[in-house]
């Protein structure tokens, strides 16, 4: 298991060993057994760190602190250490990907995609063979929160804080479709909320877009989940089977 920390670290653990010691200490703060296998240390600030598809390295998105570009950051995990003295920005490999800070990596089930998604509203779609970005998605006009892979790699969707989660071909970044997130009764209430938003409130309802996305593993259902709640008109997770012909 991977985790990105805070403080720009990422740490490599041993799911197998993480326990919890000292459970019978009133008052002592519970500690994680010795279950970290490497770490490594950014100066880079980080979003987001995945294995790769091939399990060989790590990927962080990431925001080059001296021109706040956003770079993805490919490196072999094994260069690291448990003592945290490997610093990361020194190996592998930097891909420069969008003007600004990456908020969301993925890659697809099948390892040929990766999906990033940026501060510029973009989603990069990237051979992962070549690292080369061979398409985007440029549809949305704010900042991309997360981004995410159909079960069969056929389907990459995106979404922001705008209505609506943008379904697209990850050969391409052309549309398949929108997945509207607004109820099927509730255009009275969308078109109150838009005109809520034009007068520069928060009370969005319905035509809120989505802060994180998740495809089932085996079929075309998609959940698009909200940290934050608006109301009983819109539920913080909603979910969604998807029915549309996949081209050859």
């Amino acid at each position: 298991m991977v985790v990105t920390e805070k403080d720009n670290t990422v740490r490599i653990y041993d799911v197998r060993k993480l326990q919890l010691t000292n459970t019978n200490i009133v008052g002592k703060q519970q500690q994680q057994g010795t279950s970290e296998v490497k770490s490594f240390q950014f100066e880079n600030i980080l979003a987001d760190t995945h294995f790769s598809p091939s399990g060989t390295h790590l990927v962080s998105a990431a925001r080059r602190i001296n021109d706040g570009m956003g770079i993805i950051h490919v490196y072999p995990w094994k260069h690291g250490d448990a003592e945290g003295n490997a610093n990361a920005d020194s190996a592998g490999k930097i891909f420069v990907g969008h003007t600004g800070p990456i908020y969301a990596l993925q890659f697809s089930p099948d390892g040929r995609y990766l999906a990033t998604g940026g501060n510029d509203a973009l989603v990069g779609l990237w051979d992962v063979k070549s690292m080369v970005c061979k398409a985007t998605i440029a549809r949305r006009t704010k900042f991309i929160r997360s981004v995410t892979f159909s079960h069969d790699s056929s389907v990459v969707a995106c979404c922001s804080e705008e209505n609506g989660v943008d379904l697209a071909d990850p050969r391409t970044g052309e549309e398949i479709g929108i997945l509207s997130l607004e109820k099927k009764n509730d255009n009275a209430n969308a078109n109150a909320n838009s005109r809520e938003r034009n007068r520069g409130g928060t009370n969005f309802g319905a035509v809120c877009g989505s802060d994180e996305l998740a495809f089932h593993p085996k079929s075309d259902i998609i959940a698009c989940a909200r940290g934050e709640n608006l109301g009983p008109n819109v539920p913080q997770v909603s979910i969604a089977r998807l029915q549309f012909n996949r081209s050859q």
